[in-house]
């Protein structure tokens, strides 16, 4: 016989923990084109990994794409191109010009 917990209402319900399902939120943060390209990977809030592009290529202030740096946070992560459900891209108008 499954346990009944009695309600204020004179109900009983079912006493055992509900397992709810889950779906983690991946998001890609991506920064480049104007000074410090970075990438950032984030899970259900929570800060994964994160990395310049200049680490990678030895370039102070790279501002190229962070091919480098998106690699190494989707391997932290343990994740793929598949696995993500945003990709954002930071845009600052009017640096740099």
């Amino acid at each position: 016989m499954e346990p009944k917990t009695p309600t204020t209402d004179g109900r009983t319900v079912d006493a055992r923990p509900r397992l709810t399902v889950h779906n983690v939120v991946r998001i890609l943060g991506i920064s480049c084109y104007f000074r410090d390209a970075a990438a950032a990977l984030l899970e259900d809030g929570l800060l994964i990994a994160a990395a310049e592009e200049e680490r990678f290529t030895r370039m102070k202030h790279d501002s190229e794409f962070p091919r480098k740096a998106i690699d190494f946070c989707l391997k932290q992560g343990d994740v793929t191109g598949q696995n993500l459900d945003y990709v954002t891209f930071f845009d600052s108008p009017g640096v740099g010009a």
